[in-house]
């Protein structure tokens, strides 16, 4: 077998083992892309993010928009100015530097969005 020959299967083989760990593990974004509305979704969702010495957990319900924040082991439910009434929610902690996030909800079937300045939701406004 030639040096070239010997190369050109090498090469075919890597390309084709890195296709197929790339499939067998899809990346998180390739996650979200794939996100239907139309499929049901988990009733609760929970989002952790660590930020600075310390993390933040946070759970959502997806039918309600509902949510609460953990604190010293226990749930503690933020508030809303209205009851942002059934949908389909998700939520987001956003990193904004080391020692900073912030929490956006969305409303997933019908566009709306509020950010979170604690306990309370507070909705983005339209222009």
């Amino acid at each position: 077998m030639s040096r070239f020959t010997r190369f050109a299967s090498a090469m075919i083989l890597g390309a084709a083992s890195f296709a197929l760990i790339t499939r067998s593990w899809p990346s998180s974004a390739h996650a979200e892309a794939t996100y239907s509305l139309a499929s049901p979704a988990a009733r609760f969702i929970i989002r952790n993010l660590p930020v600075g010495k310390s993390y933040y957990t946070y759970r959502i319900d997806t039918t309600s928009g509902d949510s609460w924040t953990l604190d010293a082991g226990k749930w503690v439910k933020l508030t809303d100015a209205t009851p942002p009434g059934p949908g389909v929610y998700d939520l987001q902690l956003i990193p904004l530097d080391p020692s900073t996030f912030q929490a956006v909800r969305m409303d997933l079937a019908t566009g709306r969005e509020w950010y979170l300045s604690y306990p309370k939701w507070i909705q983005f406004t339209e222009p």
